[in-house]
């Protein structure tokens, strides 16, 4: 999936891609811990930081749902600066709009949280397994 964007769109793999394998292949601790910071720890801290924190003040600014969205969507994009490419920026972005959106849409922010994780892990699956 990941894979396929990157040869889609012919954009070279990040390298922090070859640092997730290694860390795959080190060790079970390595392992262990790779995976959780990277479908659990991770989606949730981004989760609460950026559709808890920020979307709850942003909404109740007189910039609105809108701003709400869009805002904390830009700043995670600028969170995740290891990815140099330009279109994997806006991928993100689209994303961070998308779980924004569904944080407005139900009220809730374990909605975001849970698709955040799973996508992270099918992202993570596709890099340890398909790449």
């Amino acid at each position: 999936m990941k894979a396929a964007f990157f040869d889609f769109f012919n954009i070279p793999k990040p390298e922090f891609t070859e640092i997730l394998a290694d860390n795959l292949s080190s060790s079970a601790v390595a392992a262990f811990f790779t995976i959780s910071a990277t479908c659990v720890i991770g989606p949730i801290f981004e989760e609460i930081v950026f559709r808890g924190i920020l979307y709850k003040r942003i909404v109740q600014s007189r910039v609105g749902p809108l701003g709400a969205i869009v805002l904390p969507s830009i700043i995670f994009s600028l969170a995740h600066l290891q990815y140099s490419e330009p279109l994997i920026f806006i991928f993100i972005f689209i994303s961070g709009c998308l779980l924004s959106w569904i944080r407005h849409i139900t009220g809730n922010l374990w909605y975001s949280i849970a698709l955040h994780c799973f996508w992270n892990s099918l992202v993570f699956i596709d890099i340890a397994y398909f790449d």
